[in-house]
């Protein structure tokens, strides 16, 4: 039989949503690196590949980009994304940091 641990690597490397993460923080990283930002301050090239956030009329839909904070922690394509929140703590302003290690071939 097959190793488990290969079918899972095949089955992560299929997965609509996880390609489309690792494809929107790609773009994230070419363009910005790992500048720490607000999520209005992301380039379009990002915001356009993030799922619904590019509206029939050509806006930007924020509650689309703002729920991409669900992603915080996540670890996939050697990415991790990170959130740090400033400001007064009445009014906390979120910031978000993409770290990039490559994954180690195994």
């Amino acid at each position: 039989m097959r190793d488990p641990v290969d079918r899972i690597a095949e089955i992560k490397a299929a997965d609509p949503k996880r390609r489309t993460l690792i494809a929107v923080f790609d773009q994230w990283w070419e363009s910005h690196r790992d500048l720490s930002l607000k999520a209005q301050d992301l380039d379009h090239a990002v915001v356009s590949l993030i799922p619904g956030a590019i509206t029939r009329e050509s806006t930007v839909s924020r509650q689309k980009v703002a729920r991409f904070e669900a992603h915080v922690g996540t670890r996939v394509g050697g990415y991790v994304l990170s959130k740090d929140e400033r400001g007064p703590p009445s009014k906390p302003v979120a910031h978000y940091k993409l770290s990039y290690q490559p994954e180690e071939p195994q």
